[in-house]
């Protein structure tokens, strides 16, 4: 190291080879992002994931559009690259619930309104009962 460069800051010092900027969300993503947070009722901690899934997913698609300019073994690593980034999008993307807070999800194993057999209504009421609540 020279002298400018030790004296330098972080900010100042050449990246190393090879090492990309930090990923940007592309024209697609920023679509995606706007129309789901215009659809969906996020809570504050699913913003990051979302934030990060788009992100992965965006990398992948640089990734494949770098692959097919080329060829043999620089294709095959940006390919499996760019499935790694995938797959970590997909990691990010099912903490994401979807939730449309005007319709609240089905307690899972709960028919939705009163679709319930005749069989189960009479042994919610019978639970009921043995709890001490009316039926």
């Amino acid at each position: 190291m020279t002298d400018e460069t030790a004296s330098a800051g972080p900010d100042q010092q050449r990246p190393r080879a090879g090492r990309r900027g930090r990923p940007a969300l592309s024209a697609w993503a920023k679509g995606v992002r706007a129309d789901l947070l215009a659809r969906n009722d996020f809570a504050a901690h699913e913003h990051l994931p979302l934030h990060y899934a788009l992100i992965f997913f965006s990398v992948a698609d640089g990734l494949v559009i770098e692959a097919e300019a080329l060829t043999g073994r620089e294709r095959a690593m940006r390919l499996k690259a760019a499935g790694d980034a995938a797959t970590t999008a997909l990691r990010f993307w099912r903490v994401l619930r979807f939730e449309d807070p005007a319709r609240p999800t089905r307690r899972v194993g709960r028919p939705a309104d009163d679709a319930w057999s005749q069989h189960r209504q009479a042994g919610a009421a019978a639970h009921l009962r043995a709890m001490g609540r009316d039926a």
